[in-house]
């Protein structure tokens, strides 16, 4: 967790405090532009037809002072904000008749406002709009005037700091952590840049960076990480944004950039996020009656910074804005909305349509000073947050959207909301926030006012130490906590712990969202256990219409909202019973309260929430009691959807998973989609979709893959294999971009790296036995690999012309001959490639019917022979030549890998090569050289080859295969687990098995003491170029072995 230490903070206040007086005041216009600046600016509003043009033709070109019942009237405010748009007319201009008016205005306002610490977001904007006007008109004031605007900022700034009413009393702690302390930080900063160099104000500089400082730990806290607004919408413009004025002017001062790294900048992405249909999510204080919806245009500042300029949130903003454009509603307070835009729209960065909407937004870590952040102490803060939910961007469909919320501290406006969840169905509330409407207390209203689950007759929320309230509580205790979450384009999950709040020992809620361009829907499950014993709980809806229907399929739930029609339907539990409210009225807010209820002591509510049902519900064959779900029927297509409820594997007749929540998408038989949460492994009918080393949660459809993990730290350290029934073009894990390693349906990503290919141990396979249907290991067939042909003989170089330094190998091969034919003859020579001399050679014969002679020769001198048996395995027959040049001693094997015969020849240390020869009466097959690089002793090693037309197969040699340590595939580079490699032999069988101390065929794992080899057939696989299949064993010894091949 990321804290700014309180030595730190004192040590910044310091040093600008022995500083001050040393820094010369910039000259003005200095607060929100520079001199410099202007040109810039007035490019952009001199172009037609863009929202600066807008808000500069909608600045007033005279103002005056307008009065109401109190200086807190919106007219003068009002006022003020055009007073300094005619201000900013002059800059723009140069026009002495708009800067006279602003002038004269000026010291008018001055006679007339009372400085005051009340209504800080409110008051607060006053000495702003003054200080704005003052940098801005500066050369038309004679010495007099800046005197007395001098004098009056500097009673605005004593008030502001330490009146009844000002930070240093206010009840919070000396941060900028709520709209009072951002408003009053910005307008003592601002008051004070506006008049430095005029002023005598004592230690200004200091007290400058003292509210900076405040300011930028409130950005870290008041702000969360992701940019949302711990007060959400409604307070949003009263200090929230505004006080980014005075991170501007601090830079333009010379101040520095205070912020530089903070969270606000991050605030228009949640802002675009946010929306739905026709406004924001209704939170906390947002509502039918506080929307929120007028965000200041300053709020577009953060898109001209180099740090933090974002297209999509352009795009964002821009839908908010043309929605309802900028105009005397704008709740700005004394700030011109019009000059917002006008300076800050970033008329050089080209808005982008985002993909994905959804968003989950993290709340406060308290990244700020320790000494300002009263939860600082306690890490728990930080695991909470809320999710907006969107079916996509498009609005041709994307008008179905949903709100949760994980609420994990004291957040003020934004209410103690915790597991509420809020749905909107083409641009209408179907389920609503009510909490501003309480009739009682923002804490009271969680339980009245909010859609989440109740004990019936238990005591519920209303706050106070013993229900964490205000923390930290009695017990140390916050509030929720997420378990996980996932955007997505087809899929969207979020689970969050309610247990405090809701005041269980169980309160989990998971909402997911299976997107559609056409039916999309939403599932929302939510665990309850109150305290082992049996209860009536209540799963508790508030809409904005009524609502008809019994919560089945046959008579789902209906909420009708100005014609727009929602429907709700429960799979689980099978008591439950759905009661659609009577309408009421609530601090004039019309709304419905709907209740569904069940009793028992472990109680799960799953339920789909969308615009369209199913046309039908299957039951889940044979579930275990941990799982909960249904096949839902659609036109196009069936899903299948599966929960867990208690901890272990769950799973029905067709699906087994280690996971929180399965979704399999079937469009008639085919399997096109799937996603699961929180999960090891998963498979459905007979398929595994998923095994991992980590939990992720995934959705894979459309020839794309988006996996969030449980540390959220990225591929790095995950290993996972799915499946995908489609070629897979992008895979995103933690918002990166990964390589798609894909084999037929299976992708692996991620594994540990792979060791060093072994470039001299070979295999051929022959698929019909003829030579010309070779098939080697490694890529292609090199100059080392020539295949022969002449004078009645073949010959296959297995071994180029290349010195083993001595090292032992192995030469295998199976032999069939053609019978009644002459010159049967096939074998293996190790050939002197100085001389014409053979350093070795190894010919076999048919000897009788049930045998083969072996004949060894030395440069051509007899050495020995042997019988081998043959009809081993469907092959005729096969052997094995050991060979250790160095000692010249020379191993005969059979198919069984026993040593029939053995002899020494004259040692060789020189280079040879090795070619295996056969005459046309003879063919030949699993041809193999092992070479002894790994050890320099003991022939060992993996060979793989396959080719395009989905022919694979692989050999390997060592002592005791039986007690090899551990095995892999290998994909495109990338380990495979052995559940992967299994698919090869599922899909493909094994048309062709040999094995020394043969056992039964069928037994895939190699379980002899020499050597295996398996062929098989992918026919579902389809070889692309470029990647690369393969191996890896690690012996009994601990040596790693590997052998792959590239397409």
């Amino acid at each position: 967790m990321l804290r700014h230490t309180y030595a730190r903070t004192s040590l910044v206040l310091a040093l600008v405090v022995c500083l001050s007086g040393a820094q010369s005041p910039q000259p003005h216009p200095r607060l929100l532009f520079t001199p410099a600046d202007i040109p810039s600016i007035q490019s952009k509003i001199n172009a037609s037809g863009t929202p600066p043009a807008a808000s500069y033709a909608q600045m007033v070109t005279t103002a005056s002072l307008q009065t109401g019942s109190s200086q807190l009237s919106y007219v003068v405010y009002r006022s003020l904000r055009r007073m300094t748009e005619v201000a900013f007319r002059y800059q723009m201009t140069g026009n002495s008749s708009y800067g006279d008016n602003a002038k004269n205005l000026l010291m008018t306002m001055v006679n007339y406002l009372t400085p005051t610490g009340d209504k800080a977001y409110l008051t607060a904007t006053y000495p702003c709009s003054l200080a704005l006007t003052f940098d801005w008109v500066y050369p038309l004031l004679s010495p007099s005037e800046r005197a007395t605007v001098v004098s009056e900022l500097e009673a605005w700034v004593t008030t502001m700091t330490g009146g009844s009413n000002g930070w240093a009393s206010y009840s919070s702690y000396q941060a900028a952590v709520d709209n009072h302390s951002l408003a009053w930080c910005t307008g003592i900063a601002f008051s004070l840049m506006a008049i430095e160099g005029d002023s005598s104000y004592p230690n200004l500089q200091g007290v400058v960076a003292q509210n900076m400082q405040m300011l930028h730990d409130g950005w870290l806290d008041a702000v969360s990480p992701d940019g949302s607004i711990d007060e959400a919408y409604g307070y949003a413009n009263y200090g929230n944004l505004y006080s980014m004025n005075a991170g501007v002017a601090a830079i333009n001062c010379g101040y520095g950039d205070w912020m530089a790294g903070t969270n606000v900048l991050r605030v228009p992405r949640w802002l675009s996020a946010s929306t739905a249909g026709g406004s924001f999510m209704w939170i906390g204080d947002s509502s039918p009656t506080h929307k929120g919806d007028r965000i200041d245009p300053i709020c577009y500042y953060p898109l001209t910074r180099s740090d933090s300029a974002d297209p999509v949130s352009l795009w964002g903003l821009n839908r908010i804005m043309n929605r309802e454009a900028p105009g005397d509603a704008t709740p700005s307070q004394a700030w011109s909305p019009h000059v917002h835009r006008a300076i800050y729209y970033p008329s050089s960065l080209a808005e982008e349509v985002p993909e994905v909407l959804s968003g989950f937004f993290r709340d406060n870590l308290n990244q700020g000073s320790a000494s300002n952040n009263k939860l600082a102490a306690y890490p728990q803060v930080g695991a909470g947050g809320h999710a907006f939910l969107h079916n996509a961007t498009d609005p041709a469909w994307s008008q179905f959207a949903a709100f949760y919320m994980i609420r994990d501290e004291w957040m003020t406006h934004n209410h103690e909301d915790d597991g509420h969840f809020s749905l909107s169905v083409d641009g209408q509330w179907a389920f609503l926030d009510m909490g501003y409407a309480d009739q009682s207390s923002w804490h009271g209203a969680q339980s009245t006012d909010h859609n989440i689950v109740l004990a019936e007759g238990a005591p519920e929320f209303q706050g106070g130490a013993n229900n964490y309230y205000t923390p930290p509580s009695t017990n140390g205790r916050f509030l929720g906590s997420k378990r996980e979450a996932m955007v997505s384009p087809h899929m969207d999950y979020v689970r969050g712990s309610h247990a405090n709040m809701w005041m269980m020992q169980t309160a989990d809620r998971s909402v997911i969202m299976i997107k559609d361009a056409s039916m999309p829907y939403l599932i929302l499950v939510d665990h309850v256990n109150k305290d082992g014993g049996s209860h009536v709980y209540e799963e508790v809806f508030h809409s904005g219409g009524d609502a008809f229907g019994q919560g089945t399929l046959a008579s789902p739930m209906t909420v009708n909202v100005n014609g727009v029609l929602s429907k709700s339907m429960w799979l689980e539990p099978a008591n439950a019973t759905v009661s659609p409210g009577v309408g009421a009225m609530n601090a004039s807010t019309p709304y419905w309260r709907h209740r569904v209820r069940a009793s028992g002591s472990d109680v799960t509510f799953l339920s789909i929430h969308g615009q369209h049902m199913p046309l039908s519900t299957t039951p889940l064959p044979n579930p275990l009691g941990n799982t909960k779900g249904a096949v839902l029927a659609f036109t196009t297509h069936s899903d299948t959807v599966l929960v867990r409820d208690q901890p272990g594997l769950m799973g029905d007749a067709t699906t087994n998973a280690d996971a929180e929540f399965v979704w399999v998408r079937r469009d008639g038989q085919l399997m096109s989609g799937w996603g699961a949460g929180e999960a090891l492994n998963v498979v459905n009918d007979g398929i595994a979709l998923l095994t991992a080393n980590e939990k992720i949660t995934v959705a894979v459809r459309a020839g794309r893959i988006f996996i969030q993990t449980e540390t959220g730290d990225g591929p790095q350290g995950l290993y996972a294999g799915l499946h995908a029934p489609f070629t897979v073009t992008e895979i995103s894990v933690d918002g990166q971009q990964v390589t798609v390693n894909q084999l037929g349906t299976q992708v692996t990503i991620g594994g540990a790296a792979l060791p060093t290919l072994s470039a001299d141990d070979r295999t051929y396979s022959f698929r019909d036995g003829y030579l010309w249907d070779a098939i080697p290991s490694g890529s292609v067939v090199t100059a080392n690999d020539t295949v022969t042909s002449g004078l009645g003989w073949s010959g296959l170089k297995l071994k180029g012309d290349q010195s083993v330094g001595g090292r032992p190998l192995s030469i295998g091969m199976d032999v069939l001959f053609h019978p009644g034919s002459a010159g049967e003859l096939a074998g293996i020579k190790c050939e002197d490639i100085v001389g014409t001399g053979n350093v070795l050679s190894a010919m076999v014969r048919p000897w009788t019917s049930t045998s083969f002679k072996l004949t060894l020769r030395q440069d051509g001198v007899y050495v020995g022979e042997a019988v081998l048996g043959n009809a081993m395995l469907g092959n005729q027959g096969r052997f094995a030549l050991n060979f250790e040049p160095t000692s010249g001693l020379v191993e005969v094997q059979d198919a069984l890998g026993l040593t029939i015969a053995s002899t020494s020849v004259a040692p060789t240390a020189g280079s040879f090569r090795v070619r295996a020869l056969f005459s046309t009466q003879a063919s030949v097959d699993n041809v193999t050289l092992f070479d002894s690089a790994e050890d320099g002793q003991t022939p060992q090693g993996v060979c793989f080859y396959a080719n395009h037309e989905t022919i694979a197969g692989f050999a390997m040699r060592m002592p005791n295969l039986l007690g090899m340590q551990d095995w892999k595939g290998v994909q495109n580079g990338q380990f495979a687990e052995r559940w992967y490699t299994q698919t090869w032999f599922n899909l493909g069988g094994l048309s062709e098995t040999l094995v020394s101390q043969y056992i039964p065929a069928g037994v895939f794992s190699p379980v002899t003491l020499n050597e295996a080899a398996w062929e098989f057939q992918i026919p579902t696989v389809i070889a692309l170029p470029g990647e690369s299949v393969g191996i890896w064993i690690r012996s009994a010894s601990g040596l790693e072995l590997f052998g792959m091949v590239a397409y």
